[in-house]
């Protein structure tokens, strides 16, 4: 497992990550890290999860961690993640 202070994911490249929920229980799940400026949002339809570029008029999914929703069709923004790794290829 890599520590988010020694190393972050590609953005968008989905991983398993451990976070700490707000009543301080350890959680897994499935989800990306999203870099500043570096997921256009055009392909999403949240939009609390936007930001808006003037300079460049676009719209970027916010920076920091999502968990995949059940169908991997919506995301979750998730708080106070500390570790992640590569998702185990099944041979």
């Amino acid at each position: 497992m890599h520590s988010i202070t020694d190393k972050m994911p590609e953005s968008g490249k989905r991983v398993i990550f451990g976070w700490i929920n707000s009543n301080g229980k350890r959680r897994t799940s499935i989800g990306f890290y999203a870099a500043p400026k570096s997921i256009n949002a055009d392909d999403y339809e949240e939009p609390e999860a936007y930001e808006y570029d003037e300079e460049k008029d676009c719209y970027w999914l916010q920076s920091g961690w999502y968990e995949d929703g059940a169908d991997s069709e919506y995301f979750y923004p998730v708080y106070n993640v500390t570790n992640w790794e590569d998702i185990p290829v099944w041979p």
